[in-house]
């Protein structure tokens, strides 16, 4: 038979199991990251209507912290295309747009948290309209 006691120290548990007269001690860092961040995507413009820069802005949260962003454009056939990181607040990333560019495009976000959890924004519509 086997008995446990549960002690907290320094903010981590300490389990004692004793059995049969013998004890053991060891830490239990079963305390893990079950959370994973939220994020959420937003373009400085839309529709875009001049050649210049359109930039991806992501917020970010996670209660143990956020390692990075990622940025994503969604392809036509539904292929993601990694469009860069961020890994310092405010979260951004910056698309050179021109008339070349007109048209419908597709955005989210991916936040990473220190557990290396992840989580991915909504899909962002952005209309090109540059005359």
């Amino acid at each position: 038979m086997r008995h446990f006691i549960r002690v907290l120290l320094a903010g981590h548990p300490l389990v004692l199991a004793g059995c049969y007269g013998g004890v053991e001690i060891g830490f239990d860092y079963s305390d893990h990251d079950d959370a994973r961040p939220a994020v959420s995507l937003v373009a400085s413009a839309d529709p875009v209507t001049q050649a210049g820069t359109l930039t991806l802005n992501a917020a970010a949260s996670d209660d143990r912290g956020v390692v990075q962003v990622a940025f994503y454009r969604l392809d036509a056939g539904g292929t993601s295309v990694l469009l860069g990181t961020d890994a310092i607040a405010p979260y951004q990333w910056p698309i050179a747009v021109t008339r070349n560019d007109n048209g419908q495009w597709y955005y989210y976000a991916r936040a990473t948290d220190t557990a290396g959890q992840s989580a991915e924004s909504s899909v962002l519509g952005v209309t090109i309209a540059i005359p």
